[in-house]
């Protein structure tokens, strides 16, 4: 018998005991149990990427708000995971460190708040994905992304942000169209060594051969778009 039931005994011993208060109890105990296991259960839950970058979400998400050598497009559609937030500011900031001269650089479209599809893309669901714009020749921020071209890429500083992305390892791919490539590529070829240039670029190999982390789309001439692996702790999350 239990120390409760002993104490009530001893309580109420002129009394006739009723059977309906453990029941009554029994019944507070499961009802309290429940809204523990469910408190201990949203406690637990999981931040992060959740699926994949097309058919995903975004759990506890971070906004990327305006920072060291950047701006952010819009920022209801800035939210990503922490370490793609991270990752950004790292390579913005040692931009500017390294070229005290740079612009601002744009960030485009991450993801919404909780993920899921975005107009205007078919991926950026899972806060893994990010539009960056270029650094350019007359060295003035500009607000909206504009084509890549010889005269007006600054290739060194546009270059060396990507770089610092591409040597931390944790990038999975970058969509830039084939012929931007090329600009890079040209800059890149007297001082690199080609297993790494083959390692990074598709290019000089053909738009429909679908190797290196840097790769084709014809829709990615005034940005590249950006897509980081899936953040070590994230379980449910897929690359």
């Amino acid at each position: 018998m239990s120390f409760l039931l002993r104490n009530h005994y001893r309580l109420n011993s002129s009394k006739v005991y009723s059977p309906s208060f453990p029941l009554v109890g029994l019944i507070i105990f499961f009802i309290c149990f429940i809204i523990l296991f469910l408190i201990s259960a949203c406690a637990t839950t999981r931040c992060g990427s959740i699926g994949n970058p097309d058919k995903g979400s975004l759990r506890c998400g971070e906004r990327l708000t305006k920072g060291y050598g950047y701006r952010v497009a819009e920022s209801d559609y800035a939210w990503a995971t922490k370490e793609t937030i991270t990752l950004i500011q790292y390579a913005a900031s040692a931009t500017l460190i390294m070229f005290s001269d740079a612009p601002d650089l744009l960030i485009g479209h991450l993801s919404s708040k909780n993920g899921g599809k975005l107009l205007g893309h078919i991926s950026h669901q899972s806060g893994r994905d990010v539009d960056v714009g270029f650094y350019h020749k007359d060295g003035k921020y500009h607000r909206t992304f504009f084509n890549a071209e010889d005269e007006t890429l600054d290739v060194l500083k546009t270059w060396y942000f990507l770089e610092t992305l591409l040597l931390t390892n944790r990038v999975k791919l970058m969509l830039l169209d084939w012929d931007v490539q090329r600009l890079f590529y040209q800059y890149l070829y007297p001082v690199y060594p080609k297993n790494k240039l083959d390692e990074w670029l598709q290019y000089p190999r053909p738009p429909e051969v679908r190797v290196g982390i840097i790769r084709h789309s014809p829709s990615h001439k005034d940005h590249v778009h950006i897509r980081f692996i899936c953040p070590e702790n994230d379980r449910e999350c897929v690359d």
